[in-house]
């Protein structure tokens, strides 16, 4: 079986963050500077040091942070979670009808695009291309080109991945590739899967990814010439998407209203 490699970069996380202060630095330095604190408590604080108390004070101390630190529940870091649990507990836990509009209606869909807070956002669909199908060669030159994406992405973007029901318009794409360089005599088998596979997704309910990418820029007003501003540079971004993603036969389409308000309704539910 060949091998498949996978690149991941936190473009969120800054990159002397992850080339000097690495999780393994910030471990073993907090570690440290637990155990520097506990001797100043004892030293200047206490004015009181005896070395068996003070060697179990740091164990104590140092086995609670490897806990904290390693710990995870569900799959999530307990570091994160215990600061999360004190917000949950602190926050309102029941709202009104008055207090939700605001996080239901603050935006509104102008032609193509969301217009949210002095912000005009775009979003656009992936579709991705099935790398198993490379032999070695094209596969690493697959991962080279999608490196060079990920490092010249035309300003922020966020991508969403959801699994949603599958539906006949899914498949279109497929249906017709089959046709191309069919032979006569196997059109009726084509019909007939085509049929088989169509009736099998209206009466079962299949899962499949889908992928997204949202871009956002400033909009100044909802004047017309702001718009036009605005959508500009976001067409801008969506090409050079575009553009980056082509060589490796990953192809992006802008949702149009209709789409666009579905898009969101999936988002809300």
């Amino acid at each position: 079986m060949r091998t498949v490699q996978i690149y991941k970069d936190n473009l969120r996380e800054h990159i002397l963050r992850s080339l000097f202060l690495s999780d393994s630095a910030l471990f073993f330095g907090t570690a440290a500077i637990l155990a520097v604190s506990v001797f100043v408590i004892f030293r200047f604080v206490f004015h009181f040091f005896q070395l068996g108390p003070f060697l179990m004070i740091v164990l104590f101390v140092e086995v609670s942070f490897v806990l904290i630190a390693t710990l995870r529940i569900d799959h999530q870091p307990l570091y994160r979670l215990i600061p999360r649990a004190i917000g949950f507990s602190a926050r309102r836990k029941k709202y009104n009808a008055k207090n939700l509009e605001t996080t239901t209606s603050d935006f509104r869909i102008v032609d193509s695009y969301i217009e949210r807070k002095k912000q005009l956002l775009v979003v656009y669909e992936i579709e991705p291309f099935d790398v198993a199908l490379l032999n070695d060669e094209d596969r690493e030159l697959f991962y080279q080109r999608i490196k060079l994406m990920l490092h010249t992405l035309p300003g922020k973007v966020q991508f969403i991945v959801r699994k949603e029901t599958a539906r006949q318009t899914d498949y279109q794409k497929h249906f017709f590739s089959l046709y191309n360089n069919a032979q006569k005599n196997r059109e009726k088998f084509i019909s007939s899967y085509i049929t088989d596979l169509t009736n099998l997704l209206g009466t079962e309910k299949f899962l499949m990814m889908k992928y997204y990418a949202v871009f956002s820029t400033s909009l100044q007003s909802t004047k017309e010439a702001s718009l036009v501003t605005s959508s500009k540079k976001l067409f801008d971004m969506g090409r050079r998407l575009s553009s980056s993603l082509a060589p490796t036969h990953i192809i992006t389409r802008q949702l149009r209203k209709e789409e666009l308000v579905a898009f969101c309704k999936k988002q809300l539910q």
